[in-house]
């Protein structure tokens, strides 16, 4: 019994743990949910990767992002491109719930 509870415990401390976020939430465009497959794009400033989704029904979006830190996320769908906006990324999920405003011809993105 002693025997298994050692390499159970060497096990557990020699294993890496890989932390990975999350973030969701919903985009709306002048009150209404943005388009169903409109692009999320995020680069994450720490490491230069680039991770994508698309949106779901009612403007809801879930994007996975191993690690943490810092990134850029971009919305975009055929009549759209979105400025750029900072967030960043914990090893829990986070909610991130987004409006899109225009101006001067392109596409400011807030937090709501």
């Amino acid at each position: 019994m002693k025997k298994y509870l050692i390499v159970i415990l060497f096990l557990l401390l020699n294993t890496t743990i890989a932390f990975s976020g999350e973030i969701y939430g919903t985009i709306k465009k002048d009150g209404k949910p943005i388009a169903e497959g409109s692009e999320i794009e995020l680069e994450m400033l720490t490491s230069g990767k680039t991770y994508s989704s698309k949106c779901a029904k009612y403007g809801s979006y879930s994007l996975y992002v191993p690690g943490k830190g810092r990134g850029l996320l971009i919305i975009r769908n055929e009549e759209l491109m979105s400025e750029p906006i900072l967030i960043y990324i914990y090893e829990n999920a986070i909610q991130y719930d987004f409006v899109l405003e225009e101006k001067n011809g392109s596409f400011l993105v807030r937090r709501r």
